[in-house]
């Protein structure tokens, strides 16, 4: 499947900002590509670029021994990791959803095979039996008679107890 990707440059705020820069979430998220429908989910995208953002960010902020620029990279960090975790799950979701109706139909096509085979196997019974009793005729009539006997007596007797 063919990707299509666009690049561009998408604003992101940051706390350096307030100083005037920008945050390292602002670059990375600018030399990232935007993400078409058909593709990666815009979710996990973003929130890898930010987690990784973050970890510049905090990086810079300990080599500068900037404690704004620390906390910011930690935040954004946690954020990005948030972020990337609920477009996997998303991305789960969607592939769940799309995978359902072939379940559901590979197992209409799995019942609709027992059942025929289970038909074949009880007419080979059923005709099994018919051959069976074929010529043995007067043996079935006598346990038939045997076993309706029995109920009768059964029947008028009942249970003495």
């Amino acid at each position: 499947m063919a990707r299509s990707v666009e690049w561009e440059a998408r604003p992101v705020s940051g706390p350096s900002e307030r100083r005037g820069g920008r945050s390292a979430v602002a670059v990375v998220a600018a030399v990232l590509p935007a993400v078409s429908e058909d593709s990666m989910n815009k979710h996990e995208l973003h929130g890898g670029a930010r987690y990784v953002g973050g970890k510049v960010e905090k990086a810079v902020g300990d080599l500068v021994d900037s404690r704004d620029w620390q906390v910011a990279g930690v935040v954004d960090q946690v954020a990005g990791g948030a972020e990337n975790l609920f477009g996997r799950a998303q991305s789960i979701a969607g592939d769940v959803a799309d995978a359902t109706p072939s379940l559901i139909e590979e197992a209409r096509e799995r019942t609709a095979r027992t059942a025929s085979k289970a038909a074949d196997r009880s007419a080979d019974v059923a005709r099994d039996a018919r051959e069976a009793v074929r010529g043995n005729e007067g043996v079935v009539m006598a346990v038939g008679a045997a076993i309706v006997g029995y109920a009768i007596g059964w029947l008028i007797h009942g249970r003495r107890g």
